[in-house]
């Protein structure tokens, strides 16, 4: 019965949605201007319509990936196109896309940063992040993803994990920082790894962190890649998830 008054009210809406846009079309004195207005309209629900596939599609994938995870989070930039797709020499404190910035001391040189299509033959996901440097005058290079404010914060006996797939024209060093920052308490958890070809995963123990959750607290994850010099990497997944112990 539930289901039928639902169905009946979203019915009604669809009806009065078309009304509107009708009855506006009809009263319209400028028709090219109520068209650019139409057109406009379209666009807007075109981006909140990509925008939820993307989302369900994170939420498919998420199950995949860390199954038994009560949240898993993965920033947009593998699932949504951005305005801007490519960037050559950015400045330190790029912003590629919502939730993650790169972060970098080099002084010059040549490298490039790009969003582009997935290349690799099993990845479900639409885009990748790809690193690119012959001349990288600088000791590291970081991306910094932040937890978004809606998620649970982790709490002792709790395990937040990261997983990095990666295609690398050669092996880096990696070290993780996961930053908890709250009104009365902050604490950062620290991992390490050389990773290349494949799906690296770092685990942080909550168990081991002075971090009381509270409003308006912060937690973001560094990664950073030393030395990264003639190298070419391809992100092809990048997720931070919340299991309980025992659970991987």
């Amino acid at each position: 019965m539930a289901d039928a008054n639902d169905n009946a009210k979203r019915s009604l809406r669809d009806r009065a949605f078309a009304w509107y846009w009708e009855r506006q079309a009809k009263r319209a004195n400028d028709l090219s201007a109520f068209r650019q207005l139409t057109l406009r309209r379209r666009a807007e629900l075109d981006r909140i319509a990509m925008k939820i596939e993307a989302r369900l599609t994170r939420a498919d994938e998420a199950d995949a990936t860390a199954p038994g995870a009560e949240w898993t989070h993965r920033p947009d930039i593998f699932s949504l196109p951005q305005d801007q797709t490519i960037w050559s020499n950015p400045a330190s404190g790029l912003h590629p896309g919502p939730g993650l910035s790169i972060y970098h001391d080099s002084d010059g040189g040549a490298f490039t940063l790009a969003q582009r299509p997935a290349r690799g033959e099993d990845s479900a996901l639409k885009f990748e992040l790809f690193f690119e440097s012959y001349e990288f005058r600088g000791s590291y290079l970081s991306l910094v993803l932040a937890a978004p404010d809606h998620v649970r914060r982790p709490k002792a006996g709790e395990v937040l994990a990261v997983e990095i797939d990666l295609a690398a024209s050669r092996q880096v060093k990696a070290f993780l920082r996961l930053n908890m920052k709250a009104s009365q308490t902050s604490d950062v958890l620290h991992a390490d790894g050389t990773i290349g070809d494949g799906r690296a995963r770092f685990e942080f123990d909550m168990s081991f962190a002075a971090f009381e959750p509270a409003a308006n607290d912060r937690l973001w994850l560094d990664i950073i890649f030393d030395r990264p010099r003639m190298v070419e990497m391809s992100i092809r997944d990048l997720t931070l998830s919340l299991t309980t112990r025992g659970v991987a």
